[in-house]
Formats: structure tokens, C-alpha cells, sequence
């Protein structure tokens, strides 16, 4: 009888089981979502608004118009502020994995296969980043899938497809070839980890290299509206026909205009990946 109602429960068991891993999943960081608060987002949207009105009334003299248009441009404006936070993110979460890369290799060293060095990983990694961290998160999320027998390959070709970054999508790919194949992984792992590093390292020289061409773009944009503001406040009207007439509306509507393309142009040509 005992038999036969264990039997019967089996269903129920892979039901909890399939529900638990289907948790796992739903829990999963999306890292093309904006991880931006309402709050951090209400605070940007205000500052991007006192901002955009300021510039406005300064080229336009016209309060109506600034604070009615200010919404509009600060609307804009969040989409660009939300990308690059993702960017940023990603960025981060590729110097964190390099780390987690450098810890397995540790770990394997010492005589650990490739799933338990993801625990001993973990306990490497809390030295440096705190719970919050996207990549302690994710070993966390990894561990709870091996743990439900869910094997690697899987966990990692998730991580893969959530984070989008090369090097992760490129050892997941590595990882479901050898996985169980081969006792090379080791080896692909300090691989792996040396070429995510020479790219990192690159990538920081560039920055150093154009640091200051990105000071010198902040100044070159800001020095315009600095400017303007002076004229206005010292010209004694000699930018009356800037504000008063349709040309000089006109002239300031392709400043600004120009102005902003000025910005996204640089910004993409200093945005420099390898």
C-alpha cells in the first residue's frame, strides 16, 4: 500500500520539481531590462528636466515654451540614460566574470571538477563583491540549477543568452562541446580567462587614451550654453533678435539641433569597443 501511494506521488514530486525550476528561471536577471528604479528614474527625469529647461530658456527667453518643451526633452532623454546604463552593467559583469573565470581555475588546480568548482568559486568571489553583485547572483543561479540536476551546459547557455557578452556565450558554447567529453576543462577555462583579460586591458588603454577627449567634449558642449547666457546677461540686448524675431528662433532652434548631434557624434566615436 505504501508502495503504491509513493507511486502515486511521483507525479506531484516532479511537479514540485519542475515548478521549482521554472522559479529558478523566472527569477533569471534579464540584462537587456533597465535595472533602474522608479525612484532613480523620477530622479533622473527631474534632473534631466531642470537641465533641458535651463539650456532652453537661455537660447529662448521664453518660460512657457522651456517648461512645456523641458518634458518633452527629458523623455527623450531617459532612453539614451537607460542604454547606457545597461552598457555599463554589461561592462561590469564582464570584468566580474573574468574573475569568476580566474577563481574555477584556482579551484580546478586543487583537484575539483568543473561543478564544484562553481561552489568553492562562489565562496572566492564573496570576498570581492558583496550578495548584490550581478555575478554572484548568477554562480548562485548556476548552483541552484546543478543542484536540481540541471546540467551545466544548460545553466550556462542561460547565463549566455540573458547576458548577451561574447566571452560568456563563447565558454558556454566551449562548455557544451566538452562538458562530459573531454577532462580539458582546465585548460579552457585558463584560456578562456586570458583572452577576456588581453580584451579588458585593451579596452581600459583606449579609455586612458581618449579620457581627455572626453573632457574636451564636456567642456565643448557646455562652453556654448555658457556662452549665451553670458551675452544675454551682459549684451544689453545685443541678443534681443535671437528671442524676438522668427530668424533668430529659427538660428537658435539649429543650435540646439546641431548641439545635439554634435553630442551623439561624439559620444559614438568615443564609445570605442574591441
Amino acid at each position: 500500500m505504501k508502495l503504491i501511494n509513493k507511486i502515486k506521488n511521483i507525479p506531484k514530486r516532479l511537479a514540485k520539481v519542475l515548478t521549482k525550476r521554472q522559479s529558478n528561471i523566472h527569477k533569471a536577471i534579464n540584462y537587456e531590462i533597465s535595472s533602474l528604479t522608479i525612484y532613480e528614474k523620477l530622479l533622473y527625469l527631474v534632473f534631466y528636466y531642470f537641465v533641458s529647461f535651463i539650456i532652453l530658456y537661455i537660447f529662448y527667453k521664453s518660460f512657457a515654451f522651456s517648461l512645456i518643451m523641458s518634458l518633452l526633452v527629458a523623455s527623450l532623454l531617459m532612453p539614451f540614460k537607460q542604454k547606457n546604463e545597461l552598457l555599463k552593467r554589461k561592462k561590469n559583469l564582464r570584468v566580474q566574470f573574468q574573475d569568476l573565470l580566474s577563481a574555477l581555475d584556482v579551484a580546478m588546480r586543487s583537484g575539483e571538477n568543473i561543478n564544484t568548482a562553481f561552489k568553492s568559486a562562489l565562496d572566492s568571489l564573496l570576498l570581492i563583491y558583496n550578495e548584490k553583485a550581478d555575478i554572484i547572483i548568477e554562480v548562485k543561479q548556476i548552483l541552484s540549477w546543478l543542484s536540481n540536476n540541471i546540467p551545466l551546459k544548460d545553466a550556462l547557455a542561460n547565463f549566455a543568452e540573458r547576458s548577451n557578452i561574447v566571452e560568456i556565450t563563447n565558454f558556454s558554447a566551449v562548455i557544451n562541446v566538452i562538458e562530459g567529453k573531454s577532462d580539458k576543462s582546465g585548460d579552457v577555462i585558463k584560456q578562456t580567462q586570458r583572452l577576456i583579460s588581453e580584451t579588458i586591458e585593451v579596452e581600459l588603454e583606449i579609455d586612458t587614451i581618449i579620457s581627455d577627449k572626453k573632457n574636451e567634449q564636456t567642456i565643448m558642449l557646455i562652453l556654448p550654453v555658457i556662452i549665451v547666457a553670458t551675452m544675454n546677461f551682459l549684451g544689453n540686448g545685443f541678443m534681443d533678435a535671437l528671442h524676438t524675431t522668427i530668424i533668430g528662433r529659427v538660428v537658435a532652434t539649429l543650435a540646439l539641433i546641431i548641439f545635439a548631434c554634435a553630442y551623439i557624434i561624439s559620444t559614438k566615436i568615443t564609445n570605442i569597443r574591441v
